[in-house]
């Protein structure tokens, strides 16, 4: 991540947090924090699919174990969130390890399959689990008492210069050595084997990583939201996220987080259309498939490619 980048994107918190402090509508505080939120889930599934080439469709699944397992220690054994926080993240990456070594030995609609399993598995739990996860009834989490009221009042910032930093990691690692074996991984496993990268190491490495990400998110969410159900971690959710990564362009992390904030905020727009969200998404989706394959970062990219593109060509004509 180069220098420019990391200025603006800290000009970019700090205005955020301006508008926060300036109390002029909850409601639109509220929706920055989920598009943080979606842009966390989305950044950490485009590790996996982006980077490495493993599609993934029970990212849901791990959403929802940061979210109940932060839950549960704080509300019923009483565990101070600077505890349960961790244990949420560390746990979440071990069961992502844990599933991770073995299915990613599987490929393309195996694997999706395998991961959809996941998420259905975490889901049923979460609602049959009744003396654990309370079911549809959910668990409430009094934020403000959980947390203490100083950090509960400064949870805008504190997920936002998250979001920020997280961000800046998967960037660093896109630009890293690591980035460049997994990217090798995506394109061809078998050449990168042939030149030694152990593709497997690489693919739970970022699957685990990828986990990771989706617990933070969820706790977030449990504490922005103050109750958790298991309808907030379904396939809807799942493929959501999934639909963020292509929206954006896959592999793009900025495309990502663009894609973030267009899923999260059309939902708003349409809020008097609420039975025709799927129906939007759906030509969303089939128009950048087809006009940009790349994504929202391929439109950014296009015209420096169209400039590039005339300028060697006006340069082979004897114009330059």
């Amino acid at each position: 991540m180069n220098k420019k980048s990391r200025i603006a994107l800290l000009i970019l918190i700090i205005l955020l947090i301006i508008f926060n402090k300036s109390r002029i509508n909850p409601y639109y505080s509220q929706i920055i924090q989920m598009i943080a939120i979606n842009a966390i889930l989305a950044l950490g599934l485009n590790l996996v699919f982006g980077h490495t080439g493993q599609i993934s469709i029970g990212q849901a699944g791990f959403y929802a174990l940061g979210a109940y397992t932060s839950a549960i220690l704080e509300i019923k054994l009483n565990v101070s969130f600077l505890i349960a926080w961790p244990s949420a993240v560390i746990l979440t990456c071990l069961v992502a390890y844990a599933i991770g070594k073995p299915i990613l030995k599987l490929h393309g609609h195996y694997l999706a399959m395998a991961t959809i399993a996941f998420g259905m598995i975490v889901e049923s739990l979460a609602t049959n689990w009744l003396p654990v996860t309370s079911g549809h009834d959910g668990i409430y989490i009094p934020t403000r008492e959980v947390l203490g009221p100083l950090v509960a009042q400064n949870l805008f910032e504190i997920v936002v210069i998250s979001t920020g930093f997280l961000y800046v990691v998967c960037e660093n690692i896109e630009y890293s050595r690591i980035g460049r074996a997994i990217r090798s991984v995506r394109e061809n496993e078998i050449g990168a084997s042939a030149i030694g990268i152990e593709h497997s190491k690489y693919k739970v490495m970022m699957f685990v990583l990828g986990g990771g990400f989706s617990a933070i998110a969820g706790i977030f969410y449990a504490h922005l939201n103050t109750v958790i159900t298991p309808e907030v971690f379904n396939m809807h959710t799942s493929i959501q996220i999934l639909m963020i990564v292509v929206l954006g362009g896959i592999g793009s992390n900025i495309g990502v987080v663009m894609a973030a904030t267009i899923v999260t905020i059309l939902p708003e727009l349409l809020y008097g259309f609420a039975g025709y969200n799927i129906l939007v998404y759906g030509v969303l989706v089939c128009i950048v498939l087809v006009f940009a394959p790349k994504g929202l970062f391929g439109l950014i990219e296009y015209p420096k490619r169209l400039k590039n593109k005339l300028f060697v060509k006006e340069g082979g004509n004897g114009i330059t």
